[in-house]
């Protein structure tokens, strides 16, 4: 089965009493991690994310139930195929089973420019800390080739913060002063979905 990098969301401040699905899709599967307590859920259970831990799951409903403002950030990932990988989200510490998996995972949270061959990295790392939590076991990733860097990030980041509101081909390439069919290519080429199908995903 062949995975790839979804979506990123570094640094996320979650208000008091936020509530929101995060990678909602039978294809898509996300790791959490917070700067505080958070609770999540998915339809089969509800679980606290204590400080520190990392959450994985499938159709993750993220809330905030604590007074205060919590910092999250998540890195995404899809399935080339349909794939039922967990009922319900799990919730693991860094142990010496998973600890160097996270550290390079989550390390993409603090990269500005970051290099399809770190992609690949990060998303081969995800596909071995899955094997080791007996979560799938035919995950292979898929092979990347270009170079992704900030603007393509943010595109990715507007697409998917703007889910409300109508956006075009031409606002996006405007929004980065490039040419429409360079930036569909680029996207395509990093992301291995066009920013029209991720529109629609949406």
């Amino acid at each position: 089965m062949n995975i790839h990098l979804y979506y990123i969301k570094a640094n996320v401040l979650l208000t008091p009493g936020y509530c929101e699905y995060w990678c909602k899709g039978p294809k898509k599967i996300v790791l959490i991690e917070a700067s505080d307590d958070l609770m999540v859920q998915s339809q089969e259970k509800k679980l606290l994310l204590p400080r520190g831990s990392i959450a994985i799951g499938t159709n993750l409903q993220i809330v905030n139930h604590l007074s205060t403002f919590v910092l999250a950030r998540a890195v995404a990932f899809c399935f080339s195929k349909e794939s039922v990988l967990l009922k319900s989200p799990i919730v693991i510490d860094r142990d010496d089973l998973t600890k160097k998996y996270i550290e390079q995972i989550t390390e993409i949270f603090s990269l500005e420019n970051i290099s399809v061959k770190r992609i690949q990295h990060i998303t081969e790392c995800f596909s071995i800390l899955l094997k080791k939590l007996n979560v799938e076991e035919n995950v292979k990733a898929e092979h990347l080739t270009g170079e992704i860097n900030s603007r393509l990030l943010m595109v990715n980041r507007v697409i998917r913060d703007s889910y409300y509101e109508p956006i075009t081909l031409d606002y996006l390439a405007d929004l980065i002063k490039c040419n429409p069919v360079y930036l569909s290519n680029a996207y395509t080429k990093v992301f291995n979905i066009s920013p029209q199908k991720t529109f629609a995903t949406y």
